[in-house]
């Protein structure tokens, strides 16, 4: 919902979420209340920036000054805020965004304070603070689109190991019906994000997946990947909820194909807490997780610099 002027209060956010495919931008007040946003298709890393610094720069002449910047980016990203590298997309096979720096790209213009994480870690926490995963200290988000994201709470905050998670990476095998698809990933033959991302779906049948019948077997297929991931995140995690969200999960018809998938692998093994249906489910925030996210880093940003 977008916001007049005359909703001013006294302290403003900059929430980005920074995807493979778009920049979603949105300025915010101190209630993480949006009342401006804006798409940015992704481009080059200048090209993108630069609109992404307009946008802000007109939110600050129209309402006020920014307080704190929040920035949740695809990966793989450097999220150590004591590495002279923090803020840098890593290895990504996003053309040109290879170990460029958001974080100093952005404080070059912008008297605020700057945090940096991934774009599944920041709609995770929109999740629990806002979303499906409200009251839950335990729970996996996953998201689906141009990649595939996973974040994992444990104990009411992000599970991490040396950085972030790298689930979508994780080697999975073929479903029958896929043995003359090598996947997407330029990295890894068979891995997760490779075969079940929306790239992937769209290289597959060669047309873009929002074309395809929910009757089609593209969706068989999804479902199969992405239910050996959800009972995979169960056996090494044990989260209470597996939020599902991202663009490809927008087809509803795939989280009951999903939840049948999971039990026929699962087989009884382990049960899950409460029924299926609220175990393996979807977003609570779907457009909105990453930019709300977003907002509570910046947030953060804000209270450490004060």
């Amino acid at each position: 919902m977008l916001l007049g002027p005359e909703s001013k209060k006294s302290k403003f956010y900059a929430g980005i979420e920074g995807g493979g495919t778009t920049w979603k931008c949105v300025f915010a007040d101190q209630d993480c209340e949006i009342i401006n946003s804006h798409s940015i298709p992704t481009d080059t890393p200048e090209k993108t920036l630069q609109r992404v610094v307009q946008f802000y720069e007109s939110c600050q002449k129209e309402f006020g000054e920014i307080s704190g910047i929040g920035v949740g980016s695809f990966g793989p990203a450097n999220i150590d805020i004591n590495s002279s590298n923090y803020g840098q997309i890593t290895s990504t096979p996003k053309l040109g965004w290879s170990y460029f720096n958001v974080v100093k790209s952005l404080e070059k213009v912008f008297a605020a304070p700057v945090l940096f994480d991934t774009d599944v870690n920041v709609a995770a926490r929109a999740e629990y603070e806002f979303g499906n995963a409200s009251g839950l200290n335990n729970f996996a988000y996953v998201t689906v689109g141009t990649g595939i994201g996973v974040s994992v709470y444990m104990n009411g905050s992000v599970a991490q190991g040396d950085s972030h998670f790298e689930s979508g990476h994780m080697l999975v095998p073929k479903h029958d019906a896929d043995t003359n698809f090598d996947g997407v990933c330029q990295f890894h033959s068979g891995c997760l994000e490779g075969l079940a991302s929306g790239p992937s779906i769209e290289k597959r049948w060669n047309q873009n997946p929002k074309n395809l019948p929910d009757d089609h077997i593209a969706w068989d297929i999804e479902s199969y990947y992405l239910g050996i991931l959800c009972m995979n995140l169960s056996l090494v995690y044990r989260p209470r909820r597996i939020i599902l969200g991202g663009g490809v999960m927008n087809r509803k018809c795939l989280f009951e194909k999903i939840r049948e998938q999971y039990s026929l692998m699962m087989a009884s093994y382990v049960g899950q807490c409460g029924l299926l249906q609220d175990y393996i489910t979807s977003a609570g925030l779907p457009e909105d997780s990453g930019v709300k996210g977003a907002v509570l880093l910046a947030q953060d940003a804000s209270l450490q610099k004060s």
